[in-house]
């Protein structure tokens, strides 16, 4: 019962805040599928705190339980599970006082309805006499002299049978309507208890959708807390721009043969330790789940696969960067960009306002490639389009940590010509043609100099089909996936 679900609640309290966030969220698939036996009480909006200059709260007060989150400049984070103490059970007692109205009601009606049959069977029946009565009748009507030929013993028997029947008749189509009103009236109530029914259940359902958003909220707010806001990660040294601007790109190298199509393949430009050889493969572009490592290169190519991460929200297109032991993908069918921690699978999510999604602004390949991912010597990027800059590229600088926009550029170069792009030191490279076999570099965009420019420098598209295509400030390399084929490209800068 409501009380059982509220102490599993309770007991959350002991373990972590990460626990007790995916246990809300379990909660509230209960609540979703099981209805009325489990509505909790005090099920309302609130869950902000206001702090003070050296101490911020903040919690979700979900009906299940308050959900708060602390932390100052001296104590580490501390996220508890507070039983809901509110008493409210209205809505609760409202259902089930609805669901026994309508357990009574329909008893009722159906006792109605019986006996409106059989009353309806016997009116039937009584009419059937009469019609013999009146055959009866017929029978001794002879006018052969303009006499009527009929005994008045028979005339007064008959007087007598057709009065009873008459009258009994009539009775009977008394009990009839008011039977009959009767339970026209039971559907009618019927009828208003199912539309308040419907009504709550509208409202519990806007409730599941506010929980959901606090849960998300205190999710984001608690990896702040622990991470303490945004620090930068310091970058190696050669994460340096010193080497000029692209002026060559070599023959592709073919690593490895795919099964699928389309898809992305990465290695991490600012990996964490052990995993400075780590190769990542994503497959398909629409709503996939899964992203493949492996734990070397050559691991990579003989298909020797060290782990699976599994995703919870499914990726859409091919724009996936990994970065910092982090993955950040697209979602699929969504302006949403998700971080998973792939040391721990845990997501965090942020929409990316005004982002174009589901080929509004992919990329020439199409392949709901609206948001494109990047990484280079400056950080994290994302390129994609907006109907505000009416389907051109847009370049948003990212912070890796929080997702929030730090910067954004709007170019006059129009998001669906462009086959595919990526970002070295600020600057955006777009490609021309991902299907041609000789492909080239037609536009750049400098978000340092805030100016766009036309090059031209040559890119073999060798399986004439490239629908990935990133760059890795680390190895200074290509890596693209070109109709079933893995490869990669050697850079020249001067």
């Amino acid at each position: 019962d409501a009380k059982i679900i509220e102490n599993i609640v309770v007991k959350m309290a002991s373990s972590s805040c990460i626990s007790a966030i995916v246990g809300l969220a379990v909660l509230v698939v209960v609540w979703d599928s099981i209805a009325a036996d489990y509505i909790l009480p005090g099920y309302r909006k609130r869950f902000v705190v206001p702090a003070s200059p050296d101490v911020f709260v903040r919690y979700a007060a979900t009906g299940y339980g308050d959900i708060v989150l602390a932390s100052d400049s001296t104590s580490s984070c501390d996220c508890k599970v507070v039983a809901s103490v509110n008493s409210d059970y209205s809505r609760f007692h409202v259902l089930l006082s609805l669901m026994e109205s309508i357990s009574e009601l329909q008893l009722a009606a159906q006792t109605h309805q019986e006996q409106a049959n059989i009353v309806e069977a016997r009116i039937t029946e009584y009419t059937s006499v009469l019609y013999n009565l009146t055959q009866r009748i017929d029978y001794y009507h002879t006018l052969e002299t303009g006499d009527l030929l009929l005994l008045s013993d028979e005339m007064t028997a008959f007087g007598v049978e057709i009065a009873a029947a008459q009258e009994t008749v009539a009775e009977l189509q008394a009990q009839h309507q008011a039977l009959a009103a009767a339970v026209t009236l039971y559907d009618t109530i019927l009828l208003n208890i199912s539309n308040t029914i419907d009504t709550m259940f509208d409202e519990a359902t806007v409730d599941v959708i506010q929980l959901q958003a606090q849960i998300e909220y205190l999710q984001s707010e608690l990896d702040a807390c622990y991470q303490g806001g945004y620090n930068p990660p310091d970058l190696p040294a050669d994460f340096n721009c010193d080497g000029g601007v692209l002026s060559y790109i070599a023959e592709p190298f073919t690593h490895k043969w795919s099964g699928s199509l389309q898809g992305v393949w990465m290695r991490d430009p600012l990996p964490l330790e052990r995993k400075e050889d780590a190769v990542y493969v994503i497959k398909g572009y629409a709503n996939h789940l899964a992203m493949l490592e492996y734990d070397t290169m050559a691991d990579f190519e003989a298909s020797i696969r060290s782990s699976t991460h599994t995703m919870v929200l499914g990726v859409g297109g091919t724009g996936h960067v990994v970065y910092n032991g982090v993955l950040y993908y697209p979602a699929y069918n969504s302006h949403t960009i998700v971080m998973y921690n792939i040391s721990n699978g845990t997501e965090v999510s942020k929409t990316l306002p005004n982002a174009g999604y589901q080929n509004t602004y992919p990329y020439s390949i199409d392949t709901y490639t609206d948001i494109d991912l990047a990484v280079d010597e400056m950080g994290l990027w994302a390129i994609y389009s907006t109907s505000d800059n009416q389907g051109m590229v847009v370049i948003s600088r990212l912070d890796p940590e929080t997702l929030d926009i730090v910067e954004t550029w709007n170019t006059n170069v129009e998001k669906k010509s462009i086959g595919n792009g990526f970002m070295v030191c600020g600057r955006l490279y777009m490609t021309d043609s991902p299907k041609s076999r000789f492909d080239r570099i037609t536009n750049t965009f400098d978000t340092n100099t805030n100016r766009g420019s036309l090059v031209a420098i040559p890119l073999s598209n060798k399986y004439m089909l490239t629908t990935s295509l990133a760059y890795n400030p680390r190895e200074k390399k290509l890596y693209a996936w070109d109709n079933y084929h893995m490869v990669s490209y050697d850079l020249t800068f001067e």
